[in-house]
């Protein structure tokens, strides 16, 4: 990383510390921050985590394509019918 680049980081870094988001730490990782832990030791990455190929994976997964298929598609469908109509009909 560049040292312009590490001198625009290093408020950000800061503010995360002094909020208590991330702490220091010694690293075999060859990273010196951490997560911190939830009050109640969970870690967050495990909650908001499903294991690939499970139920609940799929689950999510077609979760996710309803919710950005269906929007489009009600937005778009109509459009259409528009652009038909008017290409049929074109004095209306």
């Amino acid at each position: 990383m560049s040292q312009e680049a590490q001198w625009g980081i290093t408020p950000h870094i800061q503010c995360l510390m002094d909020a208590r988001i991330l702490k220091r730490c010694q690293s075999p990782w060859n990273t010196h921050l951490l997560p911190v832990k939830k009050s109640g030791g969970t870690d967050s990455r495990k909650e908001s985590s499903c294991e690939y190929g499970s139920v609940k994976f799929y689950a999510l997964c077609g979760f996710g394509g309803v919710l950005s298929c269906g929007l489009t598609h009600t937005a778009v469908v109509p459009l259409d019918l528009v652009k038909c109509r008017m290409q049929v009909d074109p004095q209306k």
